[in-house]
């Protein structure tokens, strides 16, 4: 039951990078800045759309590769998984968003921003380490006590 609830989470939230890396590609200009150094680095809207367009499909394809890999007695892997992928989703968005944001010309305070991508990352951290957590809890907890 908790895998059906992830899968649609998970679902959802490709519905929602999808959506924002569209309307992203839509307001971008010409030449996207990604990094405003001297030099400034920047590609092109294309070479932008393209390279984040099979990065996430490569991410989001985990899930189905996955579904056809494990048995369905790994549901707790494939649910945590599934919850990873969300957490990927989501620092999508967020970098996404920061990028349309970076290249708009609107003033704006980047500094206040850094903390949300930053916790998009910690986010993905603490998911990616609740699995070992929840082996050795699992180990442990089910041997004998003495």
């Amino acid at each position: 039951m908790v895998l059906k609830i992830e899968k649609a989470i998970w679902f959802l939230s490709l519905l929602v990078v999808t959506a924002v890396f569209l309307y992203t590609y839509a307001s971008l200009p010409e030449t996207v800045v990604l990094l405003d150094r001297l030099p400034p680095v920047s590609v092109s809207r294309e070479e932008f759309f393209y390279s984040m367009m099979v990065v996430l499909a490569l991410v989001n394809t985990i899930a189905v590769v996955a579904r056809r890999i494990f048995s369905p007695s790994a549901s707790a892997f494939l649910t945590w998984l599934h919850g990873l992928l969300v957490c990927l989703n989501v620092f999508f968005v967020i970098a996404l968003s920061y990028v349309i944001l970076y290249n708009s010309l609107e003033k704006f305070d980047y500094a206040r921003l850094g903390a949300v991508v930053y916790g998009s990352v910690l986010l993905i951290v603490f998911w990616a380490l609740a699995w070992p957590a929840f082996l050795l809890y699992k180990n442990f907890s089910a041997k004998e006590p003495v």
